[in-house]
């Protein structure tokens, strides 16, 4: 029986050596995992950080650009709104003319048929 026990002995620790022997490379696995997987964060992490960067810069342009397109409409608008008031302000020249032409005229042929001087009418 002793050689049993020894056997067994033996038996018992070369298991508890494989067994050791296992868990050293599960250790050695997680370990590699573990670092890998912190690679892969520092990795998402960075690209998260460049598309923050990207996005703030791409909002940054949108921006300037309305403002910009919002500056030229105002400018636009105020050029055309001035042209609007010279056009106007010469229309209304014209007619304060045309007007004052006519009236003249009409007090010219008024006072033809009642017989009165026309010089008044000037």
């Amino acid at each position: 029986m002793s050689f049993s026990k020894t056997k067994l002995s033996g038996l018992i620790i070369l298991s508890l050596v494989a067994i050791s022997a296992c868990t050293d490379a599960q250790k050695d696995s997680v370990a590699d995992t573990k670092q890998e997987a912190l690679v892969e964060l520092e990795k998402a992490k960075d690209k998260s950080v460049e598309l923050a960067n990207d996005a703030k810069e791409s909002a940054g342009d949108m921006y300037d650009d309305a403002k910009d397109s919002a500056s030229e409409t105002y400018e636009t608008a105020k050029e055309k709104t001035s042209d609007m008031l010279d056009a106007s302000e010469e229309k209304a020249a014209e007619l304060k003319a045309s007007t004052a032409v006519k009236l003249k005229e009409a007090c010219i042929a008024t006072k033809k048929k009642l017989g009165k001087d026309p010089k008044d009418c000037e």
